[in-house]
C-alpha cells in the first residue's frame, strides 16, 4: 500500500491548500498588474510625463527634459533652437540608446528622440503637439 493510498485525506488537503494558497495570491496582486499595465500603456500613448507610469529607459530622464521645454515656451513664447539653452540640470542624459538626446524644436512644438545607437535610426521619440511617444524602427 502506497503512501498516496494510505493519506489520501492529506493529499487531497494539500492540494486544496496549495490551490487556494494561488488563487488568493492572484486575487491579491491581479488588480495592481493589470492597472499599472493599464497606466503605463495609456500614458505612453498620450505622453503624461508621470514618474510612476514610465519607470523605464528612455522615460526616466525625458519628463524632467520635456517640463523644462515646457517651462522655456511658457517663459520665452516659444521652444529653444537646442537644448544648451535649457540648464544642465534640465537636460539629464537618457537612460537608454545613446547617451544624448536629438531634438528638434519650433515655435509651437519640438520633437525629442533618444536612439538605440548612434548610426542607428532606431528609438523612443515625443511629440510635443500630441504629446505622445512613438517607437521608431
Amino acid at each position: 500500500m502506497s503512501w498516496l493510498s494510505r493519506n489520501r485525506s492529506i493529499a487531497l488537503c494539500l492540494a486544496a491548500l496549495v490551490g487556494l494558497w494561488i488563487v488568493c495570491t492572484m486575487l491579491l496582486l491581479a488588480p495592481y498588474i493589470f492597472l499599472g499595465a493599464v497606466e503605463v500603456i495609456g500614458n505612453y500613448r498620450d505622453g503624461k510625463e508621470s514618474q510612476r507610469a514610465k519607470v523605464g529607459p528612455p522615460f526616466e530622464n525625458a519628463a524632467v527634459v520635456i517640463r523644462a521645454l515646457d517651462a522655456y515656451k511658457s517663459d520665452h513664447g516659444r521652444f529653444p533652437h537646442d537644448l544648451s539653452a535649457l540648464e544642465a540640470s534640465d537636460r539629464p542624459p537618457p537612460l537608454w540608446g545613446v547617451n544624448e538626446w536629438d531634438y528638434e524644436g519650433s515655435e509651437d512644438s519640438f520633437s525629442l528622440t533618444v536612439r538605440r545607437t548612434q548610426s542607428s535610426y532606431t528609438g523612443h521619440v515625443y511629440f510635443s503637439d500630441s504629446r505622445t511617444w512613438r517607437y521608431d524602427q
